[in-house]
């Protein structure tokens, strides 16, 4: 018989906040220490593997993702090798999102998203599976900065949250989602400011990337970082991320997908779910990947695998042209 293994996801793992070593985050009470990050396979579920049974808990992926699963083991790291961010305005598209599930009367998950215009978030779909209401941080760098100025938090109700109509949970398809934010972000000095959508078809392979978060910082931390940090990957030649997974795991890379290569020492692994990949044109940053997952104990040997935002381009598009037309957001 197998050993049981238990995979630890972000919206399985629900803490309530205790009394004391609370973080005020605009007007909001959050304990950093009790939030968790998503694990780095695949990020937001739990899967119980025994005996080639694949036990499921509301919510979790079906026996075709445990297939591949079953190869690695969690870890509970974040951003490896990762460099604190020096200032508010160096990723101030940056958004740290607190996740609060039905029925639960705190924020008591976390994970990343990105300011794409003045209204909307993007984020990845595993990310709001079950989730009720999400807190939008913007402008935030060191949380434990009770001095820390020029952050603005938005609550996002379950209502304002779109998820991929063709967001596969079992396999981790489609993974990407939008946050509508109830009032417009403020642009104030740099500090909260959307980054650009990349252009369509390109494929950015062997360009330098950089990945920006709230991860744990070691294996057996209580909860998140309570600094953003970030890396600099180079984005991995598609072909070589379809062979490495499709050999170590069979589990199959596609044109929606992209990697980062780990082979330097860094990686996202986990706690930066939902987290923006970017590239710098000029003196603009743009999107190119979504965090989605990644693998066992973040071995930097291993891929990182992101959603690739130009394929859901059309997608985004539309969705903002519909809002804006029934003016559910501005123009911006």
């Amino acid at each position: 018989m197998r050993d049981i293994f238990t995979w630890l996801f972000l919206s399985m793992n629900i803490f309530y906040l205790a009394q004391a070593k609370l973080t005020d985050i605009d007007g909001f009470l959050v304990d950093l220490e009790k939030l968790e990050p998503p694990l780095s396979v695949p990020n937001t579920r739990r899967l119980l593997v025994k005996s080639g049974i694949f036990e499921n808990p509301v919510g979790g992926p079906n026996s075709g993702v445990g297939r591949w699963l079953n190869y690695f083991k969690p870890n509970v790291s974040s951003i490896i090798q990762g460099q604190d961010a020096t200032s508010q305005s160096q990723f101030p598209y940056q958004a740290a999102l607190f996740l609060k599930r039905k029925n639960e009367q705190t924020h008591s998950s976390f994970c990343g998203g990105s300011l794409i215009s003045r209204s909307l978030i993007l984020t990845a779909a595993h990310c709001l599976d079950n989730i009720e209401e999400v807190e939008v941080c913007l402008g935030c760098m060191h949380f434990n900065n009770d001095h820390e100025k020029r952050r603005k938090a938005f609550l996002v109700k379950k209502s304002s949250m779109i998820i991929h109509e063709s967001w596969d949970p079992m396999n981790l398809k489609n993974d990407i989602a939008l946050l509508i934010l109830p009032t417009t972000a403020p642009l104030t000095d740099g500090v909260i400011k959307p980054l650009k959508l990349p252009k369509l078809g390109s494929m950015f392979e062997g360009v330098e990337g950089t990945v920006s978060g709230w991860g744990k910082t070691k294996s057996k931390a209580s909860g998140i970082s309570k600094k953003l940090k970030y890396i600099s990957t180079a984005i991995l030649d598609q072909k070589k991320c379809k062979e490495f997974y499709k050999e170590t795991s069979n589990y199959t890379i596609e044109k929606h997908q992209l990697c980062t290569d780990g082979s330097k020492g860094k990686s996202t692994c986990q706690g930066d779910s939902g987290g923006p990949l970017v590239i710098k044109e000029g003196n603009e940053y743009t999107q190119i990947g979504i965090v989605s997952f990644g693998l066992r104990d973040c071995e930097t040997k291993w891929p990182s695998v992101y959603t690739r935002v130009n394929v859901f381009l059309p997608w985004i598009q539309k969705i903002m042209k519909s809002l804006y037309r029934d003016n559910k957001i501005n123009n911006n």
